[in-house]
C-alpha cells in the first residue's frame, strides 16, 4: 500500500514538472510570436513605402515622356562639308563683291526680295539702323565663305552647326545665314541682328 502511494506521488511530481516545462515553452513561443508580429508589421510598412516610391517614379517618368512627346522636335539641316579651297588664279574682291542691284533683286525663301545687307534690321521690338561698308564679299566658288577683314572665312550657324539651307544649298553669305536663323530659330523669339550673327556665328579660316 505504501509502495503504491509513493508511485502516485512520483507520477504527480512528474506531471507537475512536465506542466512547468510546457508553460515555459508556451511563454517562449508567445515571445517569439510577438517578435515575429513586430517584424511582420515593419516589413509591411517598408513594403508600403517601397510601393509608394515606385508609383511616384512611374508618375514622374510618365509625365516626362508625355512632356517630351508634346514638344515639337526640330531636326537641324545636314551640314554640307566644305574642304580647303584651292588658290583661284583670278580672285578679286571687286569681282566677288555683290552689287546693290544683285542684293535687291535676289528672291528670298519667303518669295519676296532680299533686303540690302546694309538696311535696318528689327530686333527685340526696337528698330536699330546698322550700316556696314563695304558690302560683304562672297567667294566666287563657295557662297558660305566670306571675306572678313582680310581672311576668307567659312560661316556656320552657331545654333545647329549647319552651313547650308534645308535644300542643301550653301548659305549665300551672311545674308543667307541671317535668313536661315530667322526662318529656323527665331520664330516667336528675339530676332538676331546682322551684327549678332557676325559675332556669334561659327567661323573657320579658309586658304583661298
Amino acid at each position: 500500500m505504501a509502495g503504491d502511494l509513493e508511485q502516485i506521488i512520483a507520477r504527480l511530481q512528474d506531471v507537475r514538472n512536465k506542466r512547468s516545462q510546457a508553460q515555459g515553452l508556451v511563454g517562449d513561443l508567445q515571445i517569439c510570436v510577438t517578435e515575429h508580429k513586430a517584424q511582420l508589421a515593419e516589413a509591411r510598412k517598408k513594403l508600403g513605402d517601397a510601393r509608394r516610391s515606385l508609383q511616384e517614379h512611374k508618375d514622374t517618368a510618365t509625365g516626362l515622356i508625355k512632356r517630351f512627346s508634346d514638344e515639337p522636335q526640330h531636326t537641324p539641316a545636314t551640314p554640307v562639308t566644305v574642304g580647303a579651297i584651292p588658290v583661284v588664279a583670278e580672285t578679286s574682291a571687286e569681282a566677288a563683291r555683290l552689287s546693290i542691284a544683285e542684293c535687291d533683286s535676289r528672291p528670298n525663301r519667303e518669295g519676296g526680295h532680299m533686303k540690302r545687307v546694309v538696311e535696318s534690321i528689327v530686333s527685340s521690338g526696337t528698330q536699330r539702323s546698322q550700316s556696314f561698308e563695304p558690302l560683304e564679299v562672297i567667294h566666287t566658288r563657295f557662297e558660305n565663305v566670306v571675306l572678313l577683314d582680310v581672311d576668307w572665312t567659312e560661316i556656320r550657324c552657331h545654333l545647329c552647326g549647319t552651313n547650308a539651307c534645308g535644300d542643301g544649298r550653301l548659305f549665300k553669305g551672311l545674308s543667307g545665314l541671317y535668313n536661315h536663323i530667322k526662318g529656323k530659330h527665331s520664330k516667336g523669339k528675339t530676332v538676331y541682328t546682322r551684327q549678332d550673327i557676325l559675332e556669334k556665328c561659327t567661323k573657320r579660316l579658309i586658304d583661298a
